[in-house]
Parts: C-alpha cells; sequence; structure tokens
C-alpha cells in the first residue's frame, strides 16, 4: 500500500515538473532517451555476438544498428549532441531504432513474458516519438505529453492504492 503511493506522489510530482518545465523536461528526456538508445546498442553488441557463429549475414546488421544506437546513445547522455540541435530529425532516428529494437526484441524471445512487455513498450515508445515527428511538433512536446501521462498513471496509481 504505501509503496503504490510513494509511486503515484512521485509520478505526479514529476509529471507536474515535466508540465511546468519543459525543458527541464527535455533535458532529461534527452539523457533517458541516450540511456534507452546505449542500453539498445549494448544489447545488440551481445547478439550480435551470439550471431556471429550461425549466421553472418544477420550479426552484419546487429552490428550496424548496435553501431548507430551507441554513437547516438551516448552524445545524447553526454549532452555532445542534444534534443534542441537535432530536432525532428533526433525524433525520428530515435523512433525508428527504438521501433527496431521492439521488433528485435519480440521476434528473438517469444517465451519471455517481461521481455514481450517490453518491446511492447519500445514500440509504444517509438510510435510516439514518430508521431510527434510525423505532426512536426516541437520535441518540447514529448515533455509534455510524458507529463501528463505520469499525472495520469499517479492518479490511478493512488486510487487504486486506497
Amino acid at each position: 500500500m504505501v509503496k503504490f503511493n510513494l509511486i503515484g506522489i512521485l509520478a505526479l510530482i514529476v509529471g507536474i515538473i515535466l508540465l511546468f518545465s519543459p525543458a527541464i523536461g527535455l533535458t532529461a528526456i534527452g539523457i533517458l532517451s541516450g540511456l534507452i538508445l546505449a542500453g539498445m546498442g549494448i544489447w545488440m553488441v551481445f547478439n550480435l555476438l551470439n550471431e556471429v557463429k550461425t549466421n553472418q549475414s544477420v550479426a552484419f546488421v546487429w552490428g550496424i544498428f548496435a553501431m548507430v544506437s551507441l554513437v547516438l546513445g551516448f552524445s545524447m547522455i553526454f549532452q555532445v549532441i542534444t534534443i534542441d540541435y537535432l530536432g525532428v530529425s533526433y525524433l525520428l532516428i530515435t523512433g525508428i531504432l527504438i521501433i527496431i529494437a521492439g521488433v528485435l526484441m519480440l521476434s528473438t524471445s517469444p517465451g519471455s513474458n517481461i521481455k514481450k512487455y517490453l518491446a511492447i513498450g519500445f514500440l509504444l515508445l517509438g510510435f510516439l516519438y514518430l508521431l510527434i515527428t510525423a505532426l512536426n511538433l516541437s520535441p518540447l512536446y514529448i515533455a509534455i505529453i510524458i507529463g501528463l501521462g505520469l499525472i495520469i498513471y499517479g492518479l490511478i496509481v493512488l486510487r487504486i492504492g486506497r
């Protein structure tokens, strides 16, 4: 019960911060997106090492996506490239990479429920990035959308936790 209330309160606080100060949220989203991309790149490197023995062409594809994910991810983590600088093109590239990672996760782990839910979450996040890109909206809207989502999530968790 206390755990749910704490999670709900934290979600509400972060959601309100993202709504009232999307620029701070945009920096945090850039760093978190970089962490996601770097993590996906490291995961793709491990899959590359597993596929080298069996299928060279699949390993080559893993290698290309791993390299792009790692470079873009670490540049976002260390703020070499910011979302403000890249704008909508960053969202397009990141959305496509996140969708590819989601599809690859769904195809490589058919029996694992945790990986399946994580892959579905990646697919939804990737499509959200592509939607923002297609509508040619400012990246600040991602912070606002995530802020609204966190507020709704926090209210639901607080309501269920009581």
